[in-house]
């Protein structure tokens, strides 16, 4: 009798055990399920995902899920929603890049220039702002002290973007992804210019490359100005 009861424990240990890996695993999947929405690009779906996350363990990091639904919030042009989103993920980062020129975007979309002026470089503020020869004044003033900056580098291909200037923006979006071979503006910059030089196989391979690290990117910068041509 003791030897059936034994027998009975150890089965009900391993039924227990079992579904408790199950439920994890469902449990985790759901979790990664959610991430991937929170990052995608169907805005809606984006801020039901991203919602939950903000401030749960589930999230990789918490300044990553409140930037992601104020990215959501903003194409959604819902642009004083997206700013205490970027705020939050400031809060928990206060050097996160992204998240600054994020928020600066947003001020600028409602014409708050000098708001968005103290999030952006003043470089990357004037390309927003088409002055594309004020903003190589400031680039190349920023790039005197600190050569081997890439989202200076970054900005000023934009700047010569801007000017019409193709071969000179690509220098410096090569440049860029020599420093950060993952900036996905760099690569969704060098391939609006390599289009506009006549090497639209190449241009599409780099905006491709680009969508697959930011997901959103050629809506976002369509909205600043830079469509694909």
């Amino acid at each position: 009798m003791k030897g059936k009861m034994k027998h009975v424990s150890r089965v009900a240990g391993v039924a227990a055990l079992t579904w408790l890996f199950l439920l994890g695993s469902r449990q985790a999947q759901a979790g990664d399920d959610s991430w991937k929405l929170c990052k995608g690009t169907d805005a809606d779906a984006a801020i039901t995902a991203c919602s939950p996350l903000i401030g749960s363990k589930k999230a990789p990091d918490h300044a990553r899920a409140p930037l992601y639904r104020g990215v959501a919030y903003e194409r959604k042009m819902l642009y004083d929603r997206a700013i205490g989103d970027f705020d939050r993920a400031i809060e928990v980062n206060p050097n996160y890049a992204v998240a600054l020129n994020e928020r600066g975007v947003a001020y600028a979309q409602k014409g708050e220039y000098d708001r968005a002026i103290l999030d952006f470089s003043r470089c990357w503020a004037r390309v927003m702002l088409n002055q594309p020869a004020e903003a190589l004044i400031d680039c190349n003033r920023s790039l005197t002290l600190q050569p081997n900056d890439p989202a200076t580098l970054d900005s000023r291909g934009f700047a010569y973007l801007r000017l019409g200037r193709m071969a000179t923006a690509i220098e410096d979006f090569n440049a860029a992804l020599a420093l950060d071979p993952k900036l996905a503006t760099s690569l969704y910059g060098r391939g609006l210019a390599k289009r506009l030089s006549g090497d639209a196989e190449g241009g599409d391979a780099d905006i491709s490359t680009a969508a697959q690290l930011q997901p959103g990117i050629v809506a976002d910068f369509t909205r600043r100005g830079f469509p694909v041509r």
